[in-house]
């Protein structure tokens, strides 16, 4: 015999024993039940959902890689940015308006007073107004098609807004030294503390309320266009405070545990709760659930409230 047939007979040797040992071990592991052809099937079943499995995992392991070398390969573009321009505003003790625009081609426009305008200026801002030293009024028109952020400083002697037509994530106004006026913007979250001085605030038609007020020394009247919904919450002032609610909208009024002393007038149902008491203003029988509009007195505070509906 040749060597080439000596290696092929080693080889198919090798062979049968090796399938002898794979047949040894297949008995060994059906002598815990009947060698049937049900049984082979099964067992031949539960090899291929396993083999399927592991297949998957895999597959499911590739397509997530490859999501997350597009995800890192993607332009910055592609990926999320912040959606709002920040504008921060000091007037230097000179009166203040601010006004939005649905001009898609202004983005900021001083109109009138002595402040000055800078772009990337300190802070995390992009832009900032400031005072030159010439005397106020000062009038800031913005608009475009990106919201904007805006944070107005302490100081104002008195702040007009007219902002139906601005396009806003965010309002935050520090107190001004006498009033706050004018019209809010009817998308985003507002925050604002109120002056000594005598304030009318108003949500245009079919706003989305999300505000947060300060109550100023000075009488504060709230006014809701018809369509107005949402949630405005109120912290007290130093001092007592008046309230009178304009809204053609059913009204809920939030009290914690402990309230302030009220001056409730017009007709308002009762619903007491673990957490205070909830009065909602109805012509007719209400619960809090009906009402389009809450307001929610956040702490009682010591000073008194008096709060009147019209």
């Amino acid at each position: 015999m040749n060597r080439r047939g000596t290696a092929t007979l080693r080889w198919v040797t090798a062979f049968v024993l090796l399938a002898l040992a794979a047949l040894a071990s297949l008995g060994w592991t059906l002598l815990e039940r009947p060698v049937t052809p049900a049984a082979l099937l099964e067992s031949l079943r539960e090899a291929l959902d396993t083999r399927s499995a592991g297949a998957g995992a895999q597959e499911d392991a590739q397509e997530g890689a490859q999501e997350g070398a597009q995800e890192a390969a993607a332009p910055a573009s592609a990926l999320p940015s912040e959606a709002s321009q920040k504008l921060q505003l000091s007037s230097g003790g000179a009166p203040l308006t601010l006004a939005g625009s649905l001009r898609q081609d202004l983005r900021l426009d001083i109109v009138e007073g002595g402040a000055e305008l800078l772009w990337r200026g300190a802070g995390e801002a992009d832009a900032h107004v400031v005072p030159t030293g010439e005397p106020g009024p000062w009038v800031i028109r913005f608009g475009g098609a990106e919201p904007w952020a805006v944070y107005i400083d302490e100081g104002a002697e008195r702040l007009t807004l007219d902002l139906a037509d601005a396009s806003l994530e965010e309002l935050l106004v520090r107190p001004p030294l006498q009033s706050s006026e004018g019209t809010l913007p009817r998308s985003g979250r507002t925050v604002i503390e109120l002056g000594d001085g005598r304030s009318s605030l108003l949500w245009p038609r079919d706003s989305r309320v999300d505000a947060r007020l300060t109550l100023g020394d000075g009488p504060l009247v709230l006014r809701f266009d018809p369509g107005a919904r949402g949630r405005l919450e109120m912290m007290p002032g130093s001092g007592p405070s008046t309230l009178i609610v304009d809204a053609t909208v059913t009204v809920a009024l939030e009290l914690p545990a402990d309230p302030p002393p009220l001056a409730l007038e017009g007709t308002w149902w009762l619903h007491e709760n673990d957490r205070g008491a909830s009065w909602v203003r109805s012509p007719r029988p209400a619960t809090p659930l009906d009402a389009e509009l809450t307001l929610t007195l956040v702490e009682a505070g010591g000073a008194p409230l008096a709060i009147t509906y019209r």
